[in-house]
């Protein structure tokens, strides 16, 4: 089974997306609508692909030196944590 970590805000389309993956039995899909929530959920597991789209609400990760992370910017913390899930 694929697992898939999915980063949108938009809970219409997560929920879209989520169905359309599961559907076929290979992938199991965790959601998030945050860069935050997202970095909490890479704490505690690992996930074989990461989704997001380049303008994900960074809602105040702590990360200071960051002060207007979008999805590029996530890509260079993942990088700088060590995390190399394909994004």
């Amino acid at each position: 089974m694929i697992s898939v970590l999915f980063i949108d805000d938009n809970t219409d389309l997560l929920a879209r997306i989520r169905s359309f993956l599961e559907k076929s039995g290979d992938f199991r899909v965790e959601s998030v609508s945050s860069l935050k929530q997202a970095c909490e959920k890479l704490k505690m597991r690992t996930y074989d692909v990461i989704i997001t789209y380049e303008d994900v609400p960074e809602d105040s990760i702590g990360i200071e030196f960051v002060v207007d992370m979008n999805g590029f910017d996530f890509l260079k913390y993942l990088k700088s944590q060590g995390i190399t899930t394909p994004v």
